[in-house]
């Protein structure tokens, strides 16, 4: 904070002598970055309260003076080393985002789909993947032409079949659907979306089942977001 006043008496030309109402403007300033401090308590942290500060130091010039600043959101990326971080009470704190893993037999179709939608639509609250217990030479061809067509998302760009065990550990684990029998993970499913394998049916049937997809994705980040 000393710097940001530091820079404001710079611009004014001013110190605790001025006759004009800088000094005082500076006084309001200083007064609202400790508010600031004061609200998120102790203990003490530099950077919080270098990004506090900062915060307010720009919203005081773009009050008092002739420019715009803007700002992006800040996230500390140091929370892990110190021990003594407030984490969620910081309001710079940097959440690690759950991983949800879609999983099926076969990763080619459902759980794919998913995948796509999942960082299509939910990337910033949590991270998608999709396994099977086997894999496909390909993903469905079907698949692959309608995503692409409704969302303009190419799923044979980045994604192939992937095992289980080539996907991080999830935090989530739902199943796309047992009517062609249930994989195996190792651990229970946290929710089973009960959604028929569209293979071999047609576009429309295949455009029904990725809505419902979609819906459901939805539905995940609105309760990961609301109590994680």
């Amino acid at each position: 904070m000393i710097m940001e006043e530091r820079g404001k008496k710079i611009i004014d030309g001013t110190g605790p002598l001025s006759s004009d109402d800088s000094w005082g403007k500076h006084m309001e300033f200083t007064s609202k970055a400790l508010w600031s401090l004061s609200e998120v308590g102790g203990p003490r942290c530099c950077k919080r309260d270098a990004f506090l500060s900062f915060q307010k130091a720009i919203e005081h010039i773009n009050k008092n003076y002739d420019v715009k600043l803007e700002t992006s959101r800040i996230e500390c990326c140091y929370s892990e080393k110190n021990e003594q971080c407030i984490k969620e009470k910081c309001p710079f704190y940097k959440k690690r985002k759950k991983k949800v893993a879609f999983i099926c037999v076969h990763n080619s179709c459902r759980n794919q789909i998913a995948e796509a939608l999942g960082k299509d639509l939910a990337a910033d609250v949590f991270e998608s993947y999709s396994a099977g217990t086997e894999t496909k030479p390909k993903i469905n061809q079907d698949a692959v032409r309608i995503m692409k067509e409704l969302y303009g998302i190419d799923m044979e760009e980045t994604r192939y079949s992937k095992l289980i065990t080539d996907i991080p550990n999830p935090d989530v684990a739902i199943s796309m659907g047992c009517n062609v029998g249930c994989p195996f993970i190792g651990r229970a499913f946290d929710d089973n979306w009960g959604l028929e394998d569209p293979t071999g049916k047609t576009d429309e049937e295949f455009k029904i089942i990725i809505k419902e997809i979609e819906n459901q994705i939805l539905q995940l980040r609105n309760i990961i977001e609301i109590n994680f």
